[in-house]
């Protein structure tokens, strides 16, 4: 039961990765590496024309000092000229004003899932539909909401991290995704073949599979664990009102 329940824990993760990661790529804004010109040509001394001075006791010689420890320069930002080159890049910068929504399927351990995801601005609706069976959730970067519409209730939990969009973009700020990683290929699903682009950070991955410049599968990749999501709808039309809370349920923080 534990093995199990940790395999579930880590296709979630893997699932949550696999869209997180593509958005925080299409908010990658092109580094200013402008840098001040250097001289290349030293100086020659002046030439000393004088006497030279009458010979004097040699200088106490200094104590010697510590080095500085070199500084390590910072890690540059993924450039958006690089970014707008790949497949992913066009594809979400469709998506720049910050609202999306995404429905799609898969299928894990023999279960069928609907998903809905939609975003805007640091809030996050999800809703999953399994065996006639649906749940919800809203995230605002400080609190998830799991709703509960058999009960008519809310549990409030505090999110212990930081939300996932804040999470992807401290990863790229601090040089985590190179865009000299990025692995392109492709990959056959149910007899078609997709061309993929796979981002990597350490030890996990977001493969997106593009049917000519639309995305057709997003497949996360978190140690042993693969989810595999086939996109049914992508819009940047998102219903406002899924962040709300229903009317009338009772709210409990834990």
């Amino acid at each position: 039961m534990k093995r199990k329940m940790r395999r579930n824990a880590l296709a979630a993760l893997a699932l949550l990765l696999a869209l997180c990661l593509p958005l925080a790529l299409a908010g990658c804004s092109k580094p200013d590496n402008a840098a001040a010109p250097s001289s290349t040509a030293a100086e020659a001394p002046p030439t000393d024309t004088s006497e030279p001075a009458p010979a004097t006791e040699p200088p106490a010689t200094p104590a010697p000092t510590e080095e500085p420890a070199p500084t390590e320069a910072p890690a540059e930002p993924l450039d958006l000229s690089d970014y707008m080159h790949t497949r992913t890049g066009r594809f979400y910068s469709r998506y720049q004003g910050g609202k999306m929504y995404m429905k799609y399927e898969m299928d894990y351990d023999g279960t069928a899932y609907t998903v809905v995801s939609a975003t805007s601005g640091s809030k996050t609706y999800t809703e999953t539909v399994t065996d006639g069976v649906s749940s919800r959730a809203i995230m605002d970067g400080e609190y998830l909401y799991a709703i509960d519409d058999a009960n008519k209730s809310v549990y409030k939990m505090s999110l212990k991290m930081a939300d996932p969009q804040t999470m992807m973009d401290t990863l790229l700020e601090e040089g985590d995704v190179d865009i000299a990683n990025l692995q392109t290929g492709t990959r056959t699903i149910d007899g078609k073949t997709y061309d993929t682009e796979t981002w990597e950070m350490e030890g996990m991955s977001s493969t997106l599979c593009f049917d000519g410049e639309e995305l057709a599968y997003i497949i996360g990749q978190f140690e042993d664990v693969e989810s595999v999501m086939r996109v049914v709808e992508c819009s940047d039309k998102v219903d406002d009102s899924l962040f709300e809370l229903p009317a009338g349920y009772e709210v409990m923080a834990f």
